[in-house]
């Protein structure tokens, strides 16, 4: 029987597809899937039958055309590969390289050949792809690897050739547990006499990170040379930073973060007095050219039987399944009604946080909130948070491809509480599906929707964040001081994403009701407690009010062409609506808000009976997914609202904001500024 043949990632590339391969047809029975998980109490999602989200789980992974393996070498990050996440794990074989994450990474393995044995390719939309490598083995057969045979010890740099001289300032050592790591980022300082690999007569950017450790004291860790041995028996209970400075310290940055939990050994640093804020200063180590990482022989995490360990975080842990990635990864929904948010510019996510991955999050803010539309759990990130992934999706699902771009918009929203962060998400995915449809005209879709957040949100929301150094260093400082848990924010929808709510209960409604032939009594429908019954002629009418259905909506006003009646739409969908006071200054150009309303719900008593309540609350992921190019109603039953002017308010608060709709009208108005293109003389009679 032949073996596995060894595929490229050139062949990989040039397929484009998303496939999963292995060296035995066997092992794929050992993947995860649709109604199994390693951990208990979670499971993974199941494809749903229809979906207009691209995010949402279609299909599972295709496998390759035969038993294929890679043959390759694990490196650290590099500036070399084109990555918009800056800071992936690489797999090289003899003619290409790409991005790549371990499950189970052995830091004996960066930079020795392995023999990948289980894998998922996925294609990536910067060209080339993403390599998730599920089982794996080492190749290197002159060197041995035994993980028993002792500390593992790793130079930081690679390339330093003075690691032997001797340096009294290059000379301390830390011994501990990794509790939280900091996202990579880059200080701008004015250096003189600077180490060797920097060039001292000119100001540099240095590019690093911060590492916080849980160190022990004993005179064994404390002892010079550093550590001879990394054993049981220590005390971990004294906080200390260490600072990971330079280009190549920052490439340990994927390692560090799945090191976080264990205990580990560093020397070869430094000590600097760095300031976190005009008055607060901190002694922290600083990593040299000659620093060192030492591993025992089994990664251990801080919670030995001879171990303590003490964790002074607030922050805690979250391990999950991935339902949906939406926002551009800014929101992330593991498992039922529980929702991640990575709004830091900083953060360098997975590319494999996808759906249908288990992820673990450290060092979280957990937030029990409470929306009129139902309680939330939101996992808040600070600069503190990292993200493991720990089982790879086996779905065919996008990779995380995150945006770079910074704007005053995501400052500002950075700058609230979680609550209210995740709620302004949810308007920015609103505002975001009105702009696709050119429904703010020429408006600046930031600026509408920053004033919009700022009318609604309450100054006690508003937390302003110190900065990475201060948020990290000073416990304090890290995270929203205060989380409500009660938040009267309702969810804000256009009315596309109403209407496709209303269509996909009914319509599971009446499928079931058509499979089982159930008869729902009179008094199970429409239990709603606002709700209204009333007949007229051969139809009935339910009523729902909107305090009791908890959403804000959003369109314009414009009188059908086809059947004359005034609608509110969003270039998506519409629906009939009825002001009994329209005033005469309603505009078509002007987005509204309606707040305060009445849905009506029409239809044949026979079809209205056997409706149960309409009373389930609306999902945020019918907020933040993406909805349909065109919204059609299907159902044996009419939607219509009624609400009156007061109820009905332009979003445009700013009238500086709608000028340049209005370039045009000029009579008798007034200006903000004119542009003259050309001076004609004074023409003379």
């Amino acid at each position: 029987m032949e073996g596995p043949a060894v595929v490229t990632v050139a062949e990989l590339v040039h397929v484009g597809r998303a496939v999963t391969g292995a060296s035995s047809l066997c092992f794929s029975a050992c993947r995860p899937n649709s109604h199994s998980s390693s951990v208990s109490g979670a499971r993974y999602p199941q494809s749903p039958a229809s979906s207009a989200d691209s995010e949402v789980i279609s299909e599972v992974l295709l496998p390759f055309n035969y038993t294929a393996i890679l043959v390759g070498t694990l490196a650290l990050p590099s500036g070399t590969l084109e990555c918009p996440n800056g800071y992936c794990l690489r797999f090289s074989d003899d003619n290409s390289t790409i991005c790549c994450d371990v499950v189970g990474l052995e830091v004996r393995a960066i930079g020795k050949k392995v023999c990948v044995l289980a894998w998922n390719f996925l294609p990536m939309e910067h060209g080339g792809g993403f390599l998730e490598i599920i089982k794996w083995k080492l190749l290197d057969t002159g060197k041995s690897l035994d993980r028993c045979s002792g500390i593992g010890s790793f130079p930081l740099d690679t390339c330093s050739r003075s690691r032997q001289k001797g340096d009294s300032k290059s000379r301390y050592g830390v011994h501990g547990v990794v509790e939280s790591i900091s996202p990579v980022s880059i200080v701008p300082c004015s250096s003189r006499g600077s180490a060797k690999s920097e060039d001292s007569s000119c100001p540099v950017n240095l590019r690093g990170f911060l590492v916080s450790i849980m160190a022990c004291e004993c005179e064994l860790c404390s002892a010079k040379p550093m550590l001879k041995s990394v054993d049981n028996g220590h005390s971990f209970a004294k906080p200390v930073f260490i600072y990971f400075c330079g280009s190549m310290a920052a490439r340990w940055h994927p390692v560090i973060t799945k090191l976080v939990g264990s205990v580990v050994a560093l020397s070869g640093m430094k000590k600097k007095l760095v300031y976190v804020s005009k008055s607060d200063s901190l002694l922290v180590f600083v990593t040299t050219e000659k620093s060192v990482l030492h591993l025992p022989p089994f990664l251990e995490k801080g919670h030995g039987s001879k171990t303590v360990f003490k964790k002074r975080s607030k922050c805690r842990s979250y391990l999950g399944i991935v339902k949906g990635v939406f926002m551009g990864g800014k929101l992330v929904e593991l498992d039922e009604d529980v929702w991640l948010l990575l709004t830091d510019r900083t953060h360098h996510r997975p590319h494999s946080v996808r759906a249908g991955s288990l992820i673990h999050v450290r060092n979280v803010h957990i937030v029990n909130t409470k929306f009129p539309c139902g309680k939330l759990l939101i996992l808040g990130a600070c600069f503190r948070t990292s993200i493991t992934v720990e089982d790879f999706s086996p779905f065919a699902t996008c990779c995380l491809i995150e945006s770079h771009r910074q704007s005053s918009l995501r400052q500002f929203i950075d700058s609230l509480s979680f609550p209210a962060r995740f709620w302004a998400l949810l308007v920015m995915s609103c505002f975001q599906k009105l702009s696709e449809k050119e429904i703010f005209g020429s408006y600046q879709t930031d600026e509408v929707m920053k004033i919009y957040v700022e009318s609604h949100i309450p100054s006690s929301m508003f937390q302003p964040r110190p900065g990475l150094f201060p948020e990290f260093c000073m416990r304090e400082s890290c995270g929203p001081i205060c989380e409500p848990h009660d938040c009267s924010l309702k969810l804000v929808m256009p009315v596309s994403s109403f209407i496709q709510h209303y269509n996909a209960m009914l319509n599971e409604c009446l499928v079931r009701l058509k499979k089982d032939g159930s008869v729902f009594g009179t008094n199970n429908c429409f239990s709603h407690p606002s709700s209204v019954e009333k007949r007229y002629g051969l139809s009935t009418i339910k009523i729902l009010r909107s305090e009791d259905i908890g959403v804000i909506l959003l369109g314009r006003l414009k009188i059908s062409s086809s059947s004359g009646r005034l609608q509110l739409h969003d270039g998506i969908a519409y629906i009939d609506v009825l002001v009994p006071d329209l005033p005469s200054n309603l505009s078509a150009s002007k987005i509204y808000e309606v707040a305060d309303y009445c849905l009506i719900i029409e239809g044949s008593p026979e079809i209205m009976l056997h409706l149960p309540s309409l009373c389930k609350p609306f999902s945020c992921r019918s907020v933040a997914s993406h909805t349909p190019s065109i919204v059609e109603s299907t159902l044996p039953v009419c939607l219509s609202l009624c609400f009156s002017s007061a109820g009905c308010r332009n979003v445009l608060l700013d009238p500086s904001l709608g000028w340049r709709n209005h370039l045009n009208e000029l009579d008798g108005g007034s200006f903000h500024i004119f542009r003259v293109t050309h001076k004609f003389p004074v023409l003379q009679n």
